[in-house]
């Protein structure tokens, strides 16, 4: 292996070992906002249904670390299927060209939020 492929593997090592501590803080954060968000329901529920907004600001930011979750849970298994028995990543190039064209899509379908989390570990891959 000459030392551009090392360096683009010892990137990918990095970034995997980032995205797997991510991932355990992101379902943390996710934990945390279903609770708030079930508090912010009895509380919505005891107002007498006036506390719309806090209720809908909770949801959303729920949401967020749902998808966000899903975003990285996704990559972190394609990333794992791209291993090989040394723990090398097989094709890189091609791993990011696949990362691209989802970032594409995404866009193209307004899904900012998606696309804007691929292009953030993309560019932690390509750094």
């Amino acid at each position: 292996m000459d030392k551009a492929a090392l360096d683009i593997q010892k990137r990918f090592v990095k970034t995997f070992l980032e995205l797997e501590k991510e991932l355990e803080i992101n379902s943390s954060k996710t934990n945390a906002t279903g609770w708030q968000q079930r508090n912010e329901l009895i509380s919505h529920v005891y107002s007498g249904y006036n506390n719309h907004e806090a209720l809908n600001s909770k949801r959303k930011e729920h949401q967020k670390h749902i998808q966000r979750g899903n975003v990285m849970q996704w990559l972190y298994k394609k990333l794992q299927e791209n291993r090989d028995l040394y723990g090398y990543f097989e094709n890189p190039e091609e791993f990011i060209k696949t990362l691209n064209n989802l970032i594409e899509e995404s866009v193209t379908k307004e899904l900012y939020e998606i696309a804007e989390e691929l292009n953030k570990w993309r560019k932690k891959l390509i750094a």
